[in-house]
């Protein structure tokens, strides 16, 4: 069913995600404007990928990933908890993408899985977290390290060859390059 059809066969009250996005949908008596979720993979996953390439883990566990969806649902801001929606905006993905990362390094340090000794480092040297349950916390340090290694788009050629200086010899960026400069 669309967003539409299930707020209105629930008297507005459902708690709605979606695969796909739909549009938002104003409450007739109210005006009140409510945003529906896309509960896809496209927080979850990439950060997963994210924080395993970082850290290196010896396999991902339930609880890795567990951190992971806790880490999602306290990265919402106030205003998205005011407007009772149940992700973040999808304008802020790659702030959450870092904490849910740096989410799941922690956990995977905490489980003595990880093998990347600066993360296991860092972890250590973090103090914002306590306990030992997987609750999607995240050390600033970790934080920090994660934001350094995510990777950028290039906005242009000379900003590519001066972060990935061997990509310059390959012919279509060479050519691309050309039909700019004339």
């Amino acid at each position: 069913c669309t967003f539409e059809e299930a707020m209105r066969c629930t008297d507005n009250r459902v708690l709605f995600a979606s695969g796909t996005a739909f549009p938002e949908y104003t409450i007739p008596e109210t005006g009140e404007e409510r945003v529906p979720g896309q509960g896809n993979n496209m927080y979850v996953f990439p950060a997963i990928g994210l924080g395993a390439v970082l850290c290196k883990p010896q396999w991902i566990t339930d609880t890795m990933i567990y951190a992971v969806a806790k880490a999602l649902a306290n990265s919402r801001s106030d205003d998205e908890i005011s407007r009772n929606e149940l992700y973040p905006r999808i304008d802020r993905i790659r702030e959450v993408s870092a904490r849910l990362a740096a989410a799941f390094i922690r956990q995977a340090v905490r489980e003595r899985l990880a093998h990347d000794a600066e993360f296991v480092d860092l972890v250590a040297q973090d103090a914002d977290c306590e306990g030992t349950a997987p609750d999607g916390c995240h050390g600033e340090r970790v934080l920090a390290a994660v934001k350094k290694r995510m990777w950028h788009p290039a906005e242009n050629f000379e900003q590519l060859r001066e972060c990935c200086p061997h990509h310059h010899h390959h012919p279509n960026v060479v050519e691309h390059h050309a039909e700019q400069s004339s």
